[in-house]
């Protein structure tokens, strides 16, 4: 059988060095090595892996100049990482240069034929590149549309505000050159990328990571009734509504424990003084946090379905929360599938009443019923959403194409 060429392009590093890039998504990098990592095992792949460092600018990040070098980002997985000249606009314009010199080099070994050019995101130094190779040598070319051009920044000088606007113009317009994608929402190829064929990946699950859970489903021996909530600190978490949702909760035993950091952190512990049931707690190791979610009543995931972020997007943690054994009540955003149904249970509504009101309809349900919400999430995640079936499905859409 002929092998399937992948190049991909994006900005994985090795997990454990993670922490030490400025300018690093963690959950995006996860994403990257999770699928690298399992497209590598897949006999019938040939990868081939260019990355571009995720440091910030000098000087927030302190070298000024970085050389292409080759480095492993998982065991025997070697990448190719693009050398750039770290200042603002020369950085950009280097990297752009840089990764469509390595995919030059990369299409010559390889071919064009029964090759894959696969991307993650299409931001200008990696869209720039692909778009312009996918022109001139025909290769056929893949995004995995993670991260879409939405600036969520709470405050920018008028200079970055313009760097910004150009940097997204620039990457809606090679994601509309797209023939081919995979988004974590439908909405997002609708929106973005309506003259591409597309399919879902709503994300996934290293396979070690769901070993590690041991769920206990046992709701009932939980005498503490305690919502727990992980994440951003921030107006479009939705966490300031849900924490506000408490004074229509008549139940006094019922508590609401924040975890995470923000620029909401100020008015959250302002509020949680007039109600001894709200707890913050800030931001906690993984390891603790992932605890926390086990012991939990009843896990929250508030985000606004109105968010600009969340229309197109999916919800990586949620994920997490259906592992853990706990039952999950969220917002119902446009990523959650039919396939969700009886698996997570759904705020009423989005304003503080309707989150108050299926918070106490939720707390009063049975254990058993509760359990079975929990069980139902925690086998769905467990038996479709690991990488290694996730990647295969990647594999697939690309050895069609």
């Amino acid at each position: 059988m002929r092998k399937t060429k992948i190049i991909f392009v994006g900005y994985a590093v090795n997990p454990e060095e993670s922490t030490a890039y400025s300018g690093i998504s963690i959950a995006g990098n996860k994403m990257q090595v999770n699928l690298l990592k399992n497209l590598y095992e897949i006999k019938d792949v040939d990868l081939h892996i260019i990355t571009i460092r995720p440091v910030a600018t000098f000087p927030t990040d302190k070298k000024a100049f970085y050389s292409s070098v080759k480095e492993k980002i998982f065991a025997k997985i070697e990448a190719e990482e693009v050398g750039f000249v770290n200042f603002p606009i020369v950085k950009q314009i280097s990297q752009i240069r840089n990764v469509e010199k390595a995919i030059k080099t990369a299409l010559k070994q390889y071919g064009t034929e029964h090759t894959i050019l696969l991307t993650f995101n299409m931001f200008p130094q990696v869209g720039i590149p692909a778009v312009r190779a996918m022109k001139k040598y025909g290769v056929k070319l893949v995004s995995l549309l993670a991260d879409l051009p939405i600036d969520d920044a709470a405050s920018r000088s008028i200079f970055s505000s313009f760097l910004r606007s150009r940097f997204d113009e620039s990457t809606r317009r090679s994601i509309g050159m797209l023939e081919h994608a995979i988004v974590l929402n439908k909405y997002a190829a609708e929106r973005y990328a309506p003259c591409a064929d597309y399919i879902v990946i709503d994300g996934g699950v290293d396979e070690d990571t769901i070993a590690k859970f041991h769920p206990t489903f046992t709701a009932e021996k939980k005498k503490t009734r305690n919502m727990v909530y992980g994440g951003s600190l921030n107006s479009y978490s939705g966490v300031i509504t849900l924490v506000k949702s408490m004074r229509h909760i008549p139940d006094e035993d019922i508590i609401l424990e924040i975890y995470g950091s923000g620029d909401g952190e100020k008015e959250l512990k302002r509020i949680a003084q007039t109600d001894q049931r709200i707890r913050i707690h800030g931001r906690v190791d993984n390891t603790v946090m992932l605890q926390k979610q086990r012991e939990a009543y009843l896990l929250v995931n508030p985000r606004p379905i109105d968010d600009p972020i969340s229309e197109v997007t999916f919800p990586s943690k949620i994920f997490e929360y259906m592992l853990s054994g706990t039952p999950v009540l969220s917002t119902r955003l446009n990523g959650f599938s039919d396939e969700y149904n009886g698996k997570i249970l759904f705020f009423e509504g989005q304003d503080e009443e309707a989150m108050a009101s299926s918070i106490v309809n939720v707390m009063r349900m049975p254990h058993e019923q509760l359990n079975g919400y929990a069980r139902r999430a925690y086998e769905y995640i467990s038996s479709e959403k690991g990488w290694t079936k996730q990647a295969e499905r990647i594999y697939e859409y690309c050895k069609e194409i």
